[in-house]
């Protein structure tokens, strides 16, 4: 058996690329440009900071971009935004009015003071003052900081008028300040200046109104206390409210913008307008680049020296490994990094000094084995010749030396052709098959072992050759074991020459003795006595089983010695295996056998020599008949299969289907009998093997029957194979092929060819 692997070390140096010594070394690209010459940390540093000035150049332009598409957006919200506060502030100091306005009127002691008319009258006309009702309006007041606070009588005189002490005191006409039923408030125009009014009525138990309380809000001076109060970027105007409002957000230049608001005050509305700048803008995308600019300095400058920290880190141990893998590459075994880091380049160190050391053992290991290998192989009795993929000779036995009749030292690492050159005249046609056999398993892609017979001068060897596969699968070359078969070959045509001869020598009295037993029973048994009639019967019985037993062993002789000579006609099967049924009416009545026939319709005819064919039938149909049961049956059937995937199941000989084309006949013999066992189904074609089974005994039998037929399918390039269940019958059957017209004169052409070779 040869195993695809290599029987000697292969030289796979035809993978390397090979470099004279003083030849100069090409630059590649890379090194042209300088990058490759570059130390490890410049490779480290440089990409880093690319990467980094990249990345800020990015994020400034992205910043720009951004800002100036959302410039407007960002003035938008802050008008939004301030424009908000200023209405919330405003309805905060309505209501901080009206909270005045009630305070002052609901002052016990100031209610107390003011229920004596008279007082009121006083009062009013300026000939009393009462200081504590100065105070307590004074306090309401400051407590909300209303600009200006005034009280005054049912009749609308006034008893007080208090203002801040930054304001002018205000005496506002009687017909602008109405009196008021309820806390509310309002608005008037007064001197060209907008004043927000709250109005309570200061009410004694019995429910009669004895004054008015005014809380007064300059509009303007408002504006201007809220606008400082609120750190407002935004410039807030008040706008007549009877001028048309067309949009609430105008632009009043390039660089600022405005909106238009309108609070509600009391029972009235007013507009103001806030008007914002770019300059709070421009200083806030001003900032925010800034402080992008210089965090990412800061971050580069960072980064640029913790890379260089890292890099040289990194690269310190990095180039220890270099010098060892240099070392190691030039042949000092010896050289350990021996690095005790438990980082990754730690686990590098060790996992190079485990390799290292596996590459001296594994060294130690194949100069071994190499040197057991080539004992090997000058002790193997058979000649070994291996190439490689370029056809050059790495493997040459001094059995193949001595077979070959060539030098074994001076063939290796010579060309397969030089072995040819250099062989002596009377071996150059058997070594030319050798090359020949050997170069087929190079090109060969289905990669499968062969095996062939050459004849070297007086020598007969047997070629078993194969591929060399790697354990990746990948072809490496071919070897071819030389084994010398010259008296195996010889004891061979002895013993068929023998056999050959005896049988036909044991053929001409067995064909006396028949002659004579068969006169002897048409005869007149009469006279014979029952005992003498069995013995004639039994002599007939053995002479005509021995008459076939001779007959098997000369037809065995002739197909080993190629004595076949095809006469191939056009064969009906269908009158063929009527001929070879009638042929066997005999046993079949003897063994009470019922066969059956189905040919398909239309069927064409085959091209085959007709002995052939009727022998190969007898055979088959008289297996089938002989170990089937009395009353059993055995069926014939016949029909052409266009596709290899159509085949009968079961068992398939060794046969490989040599035609072109699948289109073929197939013949099936099957019979309800013993079957044969799972264990002899291997075997049930080999030369004198007959299964056991119950049958065996009754019928006889040579054992030639089965592989008399399979020489002879063979030998029309056919198939034979079978199915057997033990105790359910067997199922034998043949694939001939059924060529047209226009191809039977180069079949005839081939198969002559190959029964006279």
């Amino acid at each position: 058996m040869i195993h695809h692997q290599s029987v000697a070390p292969m030289d796979n140096s035809q993978d390397q690329t090979v470099v004279a010594p003083d030849a100069p070394k090409q630059k590649t690209w890379r090194q042209r440009r300088g990058w490759q010459s570059g130390g490890i940390r410049t490779r480290i540093l440089v990409p880093l900071t690319i990467l980094m000035i990249i990345a800020i150049v990015g994020n400034t332009i992205s910043f720009l971009l951004s800002t100036n598409q959302a410039h407007e957006h960002i003035l938008l919200r802050d008008l939004d935004e301030e424009s908000q506060r200023l209405i919330a502030a405003l309805e905060q100091s309505e209501r901080d009015s009206r909270a005045a306005a009630e305070l002052i009127v609901s002052d016990m002691l100031l209610l107390g003071r003011l229920l004596d008319a008279r007082v009121r009258q006083r009062i009013a006309s300026g000939a009393e003052t009462l200081p504590i009702i100065e105070e307590r309006v004074t306090a309401a007041r400051e407590r909300f900081k209303v600009d200006q606070a005034m009280l005054r009588d049912q009749h609308n005189r006034v008893l007080v008028n208090v203002a801040a002490a930054d304001q002018p005191v205000h005496v506002i006409p009687r017909n602008l300040l109405p009196p008021c039923e309820a806390v509310e408030t309002y608005m008037i125009v007064f001197n060209q200046m907008h004043m927000i009014v709250s109005c309570a009525p200061l009410i004694t138990a019995e429910g009669q109104v004895i004054a008015y309380a005014y809380t007064i809000l300059d509009l303007a001076e408002l504006l201007v206390r809220l606008q400082r109060d609120l750190r407002l970027t935004g410039q807030a105007t008040l706008v007549d409210p009877d001028t048309p409002v067309v949009e609430t957000i105008e632009w009043q230049s390039e660089n600022e913008m405005a909106r238009l608001i309108k609070p509600r005050l009391g029972r009235e509305s007013i507009v103001i307008r806030l008007q914002i700048s770019e300059q709070s803008a421009d200083q806030i995308i001003a900032l925010g680049l800034s402080i992008i600019l210089v965090g990412s300095g800061l971050a580069l400058v960072l980064l640029f020296l913790a890379g260089a920290w890292l890099a040289r880190s990194f690269t310190r141990p990095i180039f220890s490994l270099v010098q060892v893998a240099q070392a190691v590459t030039a042949g000092d075994l010896s050289r350990r990094s021996r690095l005790t880091s438990r980082d990754e380049i730690g686990q590098l160190g060790n996992a190079l000094d485990r390799a290292t050391d596996m590459i001296v053992q594994l060294l130690d290991e194949q100069a071994h084995a190499v040197r057991e290998r080539q004992a090997i192989l000058e002790s193997i009795a058979d000649g070994v010749l291996a190439v490689d993929m370029e056809e050059r000779i790495v493997a040459f036995n001094p059995a193949a030396s001595e077979l070959l009749q060539q030098d074994a030292t001076h063939m290796l690492g010579q060309s397969l052709s030089q072995l040819e050159l250099t062989a002596p005249p009377a071996l150059r046609a058997g070594l030319q098959q050798v090359i020949s056999q050997v170069r087929s398993e190079l090109y060969d892609t289905d990669l499968q072992p062969t095996e062939d017979q050459v004849a070297l001068g007086s020598q007969i060897v047997r070629l078993q050759s194969a591929p060399i596969l790697s354990s990746m699968g990948k072809q490496l070359g071919s070897v071819v074991i030389i084994q010398d078969i010259t008296r195996i070959v010889e004891s061979e045509r002895t013993k068929t020459a023998f056999i050959g001869m005896a049988s036909h020598e044991l053929r001409t009295p067995l064909t006396s003795m028949k002659g004579f037993v068969d006169i002897l029973s048409y005869t007149d048994l009469s006279v014979l006595s029952d005992e003498q009639r069995l013995y004639i019967e039994t002599i007939q019985r053995q002479t005509n089983n021995l008459t076939l037993l001779v007959n098997d062993l000369l037809e065995t002789a002739r197909l080993e010695q190629g004595g076949w000579r095809l006469e191939c006609r056009w064969v009906t099967v269908k009158q063929a295996l009527e001929e070879a049924v009638a042929g066997l009416n005999n046993l079949i009545t003897e063994r009470n056998v019922n066969v059956q026939i189905e040919v398909a319709p239309r069927l064409p005819s085959i091209w085959i020599d007709p002995i052939h064919l009727e022998r190969i039938l007898t055979n088959l149909i008289s297996n089938a008949v002989k170990y089937v049961y009395s009353g059993g049956d055995v069926y014939i059937r016949v029909w052409e299969i266009n596709h290899a995937d159509e085949l009968p199941g079961g068992t398939l000989t060794d046969m490989p289907w040599k035609h072109d084309e699948d289109r073929s006949l197939i013949i099936a013999i099957e019979d309800n009998g013993v079957g044969i066992r799972a264990e002899d189904q291997s075997l049930i074609f080999n030369r004198f093997f007959r299964s056991d089974n119950p049958l065996s005994d009754e019928v006889g039998g040579t054992g030639l029957g089965l592989d008399i037929a399979r020489s002879l399918v063979a030998l029309h390039q056919g198939q034979i194979g079978f199915t057997s269940i033990e105790g359910r019958g067997s199922c034998f059957w043949v694939r001939l092929l059924t060529p047209n017209v226009d191809a039977v004169t180069t079949t005839t052409d081939a198969t002559n060819s190959t029964s006279t070779t």
